[in-house]
């Protein structure tokens, strides 16, 4: 079971054209900035990596909040190479 944003969002790729989906992956990629890490955030942890068949590495970081909350940032592409290198969180790169 997927949160049900996450969900909503797999629901319409699914859905798509093999073309279409591609469109709308370009339109979510442009869009990912928005969801980058902000300045002074802490995260509890943090996953880089760069996958040897992918050109772009991807950054996942998550911090969960007191009520038990996760909140998620990700960076991709040059970016992705550590955006806040004075954040102390765990990293989980090369698990």
């Amino acid at each position: 079971m997927y949160p049900p944003k996450l969900n909503n969002i797999i629901n319409l790729f699914e859905s798509l054209p093999e073309e279409e989906r591609r469109e709308t992956l370009v339109s979510y990629a442009d869009n990912a900035r928005k969801q980058e890490p902000r300045e002074g955030e802490q995260f509890d942890l943090q996953d880089i990596r760069k996958d040897e068949e992918c050109a772009d590495t991807v950054g996942v970081y998550l911090h969960v909040d007191e009520n038990g909350k996760a909140h998620i940032r990700m960076t991709l592409g040059a970016r992705s190479a550590n955006p806040y290198p004075g954040n102390d969180g765990d990293s989980l790169q090369g698990t």
